[in-house]
């Protein structure tokens, strides 16, 4: 009886362990993707208050790219999609950063991949005083 008792104990052990090790890749996951969530919007904001302006003083468009790509760290993960950066009429520079966040599971499978590629959108417009 003691055996018995003593094998329920190491596999209920084994289940908890297993479970725990599940439960921690999964946080780990969701918190990833959370924080690149929000580390791609506070790039983006950075960037588009940063190149206003610039857009105002020489409503050029390249420099104003070239403005907002500075903002952006060259040794982290986020990058300006050039092709969804714009300036609208009213002066409103648009800037969309993008970023892929680690993952252990969700960059396997092919269904939630997806969900490591975030992206974040910001705006600024320098006053015209």
């Amino acid at each position: 009886m003691g055996d018995d008792r003593g094998s329920t104990i190491v596999f209920w052990l084994a289940k908890l362990t297993v479970g725990l090790a599940i439960a921690g890749v999964l946080f780990f996951d969701t918190f990833s993707i959370m924080s690149s969530q929000l580390g791609a919007q506070d790039a983006a904001a950075g960037a588009a208050l940063e190149s206003a302006p610039v857009w105002k003083a020489t409503e050029d468009i390249q420099k104003t790219y070239a403005a907002a790509l500075a903002t952006i760290d060259s040794e982290s993960a986020n990058k300006i999609e050039r092709s969804k950066f714009r300036v609208e009429p009213d002066g409103t520079v648009v800037v969309t950063v993008s970023r892929t966040a680690s993952s252990f599971v969700l960059k396997y499978v092919g269904p939630l991949k997806k969900f490591t590629n975030v992206t974040a959108t910001s705006e600024s417009k320098a006053n015209y005083s």
